[in-house]
């Protein structure tokens, strides 16, 4: 929209000389004598007496120094009151000079027109321009200056500084009229504007996210290629190519079993080709001698937007030292295997010439024995029966360990295992005034299994519960339940029970609880582990569930054998 601008006639003098002032109020505000004398001056020449007489005069203010003139900017500007023009003296002591006031006010308000005062013996034109540079809102006007001067450059400041507010109103117009036909003009391409910028936008965010995937390519430390159906390498990132001493660009085009494994066609157990003919994932792990390492490879298909097969993505990670120490800890397994098993035959043979002395002199062989004798040679005759159990379990695990723990795998009859463990720890559980009942299940059920080890597994988990039942009132409870395609052997106790935190823990090695009330001995913390180990040998699994304050129940999971199976 337009706006008129109104005329600004104001005019700020800055001078230290009071009769100065005056003088500019004299030239320069209607009414004034010198500006009559040239009113009639002009309407002599020019005939135009009643123009002269109606002249617009100018808003004169006055400051003595140069700051106080500042100050005066400062205000008027606040005001919205803004001057025009400014006539400044050069020397105005004791403040700022004309020049040093010019800047200030500039600083202040850049579009203010300036005229300096000076005389012949003042600052030259070329130290003003050098002080306040060139422009053209500065004008030089020499005393003693003539008063027809004053009233010109006063005219034609002022309407310079009016026509340059009119010009920034115009242009403001102009804008306006530019932001308004553009808007019309959106109204119609709007949505071409739109799928313009979205395309821009999605263009941006596609050369960014190609960078950025980039970046991450070649920042993974495995060896990562994508290869075409043809086994050529269509990208490959900088740890294969600094590895080969090439860029990365140098390996695109090229036979990936030609650059990879020095070879003139393909290996036949390729992985990129296997994920070719199967559009599987695909995982191999070998040597190449071509690289000089151990590698493990994965490819993966990748597919078009139709589901065509396009290619793979391969990835080859250095497992050097990975498989040098798997082999340098399969060493020390079997030599600690080796030697567990050695140290455990060595101990079994004194033990049992001590259980056989032991024996001997309870039965008098050596004469006859005092009761308190008799209960040492006891002591130690149990204390020999732990060793050995010990000795076996650690024997058991090394074995597991080693896979070389041997299973005679045989039809056995549930109810006749379950009877026999019962008889087994019968005794004692009776000694220790704790309660062992079983429940069994209807029919005759049959599993695949070492008799003896599963015996040994059953037997483990009683006596696991013998040993953290209360002296008195302690319960065992074993119950045996036939499933769809497998039966499960529980046994439940009336113990202290397990915190939830420690129930992934007690099929771990050496564990032992530390709440063990009940009359059992304490063990080596291997029998749940190697009960654990046999049930999974077995085809099973074994199970926990224990609330603290309320005992534990261990199940047992094997599969059963077919009903036909057991017939023939």
């Amino acid at each position: 929209m337009k706006q008129k601008q109104q005329k600004n006639r104001r005019i700020l003098v800055i001078d230290d000389n009071e009769s100065i002032h005056k003088d500019f109020c004299e030239i320069l505000e209607v009414g004034g004598t010198k500006t009559a004398t040239l009113d009639e001056a002009k309407a002599a020449i020019l005939g135009d007496a009643a123009k002269a007489s109606e002249r617009e005069g100018f808003e004169i203010d006055s400051a003595f120094q140069g700051a106080e003139g500042l100050a005066k900017v400062k205000e008027a500007l606040a005001q919205g009151k803004p001057y025009a023009m400014a006539f400044v003296d050069v020397r105005m002591p004791p403040g700022w000079d004309g020049v040093e006031t010019i800047k200030h006010l500039w600083a202040e308000y850049p579009e203010l027109e300036v005229v300096i005062c000076t005389a012949y013996s003042d600052y030259q034109w070329s130290d003003i321009i050098d002080k306040l540079g060139q422009s053209d809102q500065l004008l030089i006007l020499k005393k003693p200056f003539d008063n027809v001067e004053v009233q010109q450059l006063a005219c034609a400041l002022t309407e310079k500084w009016s026509l340059g507010r009119q010009t920034e109103l115009k242009q403001k117009d102009l804008e306006d009229a530019v932001i308004k036909r553009t808007r019309e003009l959106s109204k119609t391409n709007e949505q071409l504007k739109q799928e313009i910028e979205e395309r821009k936008i999605a263009e941006k965010k596609l050369v960014q996210a190609a960078a950025e995937w980039r970046t991450t390519f070649d920042s993974i430390s495995d060896f990562v290629t994508i290869h075409d159906m043809n086994f050529r390498i269509i990208m490959a990132n900088r740890a294969i190519a600094d590895f080969l001493k090439v860029e990365p660009n140098d390996l695109i085009g090229k036979k990936c079993y030609e650059m990879l494994h020095g070879l003139s066609e393909p290996c036949a157990t390729c992985p990129h080709q296997r994920t070719l003919e199967t559009r599987q994932p695909c995982t191999a792990n070998f040597f190449e001698p071509h690289l000089g390492m151990h590698i493990e490879v994965f490819t993966s298909p990748i597919f078009d937007n139709k589901g065509e097969l396009t290619g793979s993505v391969h990835i080859a990670r250095d497992i050097t030292d990975r498989k040098l120490a798997e082999e340098k800890l399969r060493e020390q397994d079997r030599m600690k295997t080796e030697f567990v098993v050695n140290m455990s035959h060595e101990l079994r043979t004194p033990l049992a010439i001590f259980k056989n002395i032991i024996s001997n002199l309870k039965a008098g062989v050596a004469g006859k024995m005092n009761d308190q004798q008799l209960k040492n040679l006891e002591v130690a005759d149990k204390e020999i029966d732990r060793l050995a159990r010990i000795i076996s379990d650690f024997l058991d695990i090394s074995r597991i360990e080693a896979g070389k723990i041997n299973l005679r795998m045989q039809p056995v009859r549930i109810q006749s295992l379950v009877s026999d463990v019962v008889e087994l720890l019968g005794p004692l559980a009776d000694a220790k005034n704790i309660e062992l009942t079983v429940s069994m299940a209807d029919g005759d059920l049959s599993v695949n299994a070492d008799r003896d080890r599963m015996v040994q597994v059953l037997a483990n988990l009683i006596n696991n519960g013998i040993k953290f039942v209360p002296d008195c009132g302690g319960k065992i409870a074993m119950q045996v339940r036939e499933l769809d395609d497998e039966i499960s052997i529980s046994v439940e106790d009336n113990g202290p029970g397990i915190a939830m935190e420690d129930k992934s823990k007690v099929f771990g090695r050496f564990v032992q609880g530390d709440k063990h009330v009940g009359p059992g001995y304490q063990g080596t913390g291997l029998g749940l582990a190697i009960s654990k180990e046999l049930v999974e040998l077995h085809g099973g699994r074994i199970e926990v569930t224990s609330e603290v304050g309320c005992g534990t129940t261990f199940t047992v999971f094997i599969p059963l054998i077919p009903e036909c199976a057991r017939i023939n």
